[in-house]
């Protein structure tokens, strides 16, 4: 059973590292996959020619947070998912769908 699960948990963690979400804004695109890790960051070099540097660190940490925020959130629906099939194998997956 142990081993059972600790093949599902790698499943998973590979699982979450395919998971990509995509935040962009006002020129700033990021990728981030559900096992949050950043996977590109492109910036439209008409921000870059307006040179303040300020303003380009604040909006890369913006976009960089949302795009973490909406890869969690996915990961979470992913684990949920995985955590009901595991559980209803071991005969314990309708009382795990009541808890959410």
């Amino acid at each position: 059973m142990f081993e059972q699960l600790k093949a599902q948990q790698e499943e998973m963690k590979q699982k979450l590292s395919t998971i990509e979400v995509v935040e962009e804004s006002q020129g700033i695109r990021v990728t981030v996959s559900a096992d949050q890790r950043v996977r590109n960051i492109t910036i439209d070099p008409a921000v870059l020619s307006g040179g303040d540097a300020e303003e380009l660190e604040d909006l890369l940490m913006v976009v960089i947070n949302r795009a973490l925020e909406k890869a969690t959130e996915k990961g979470a629906v992913e684990m949920q998912s995985q955590m009901k099939d595991m559980l209803g194998g071991a005969g314990l997956g309708s009382m795990f769908s009541k808890l959410f």
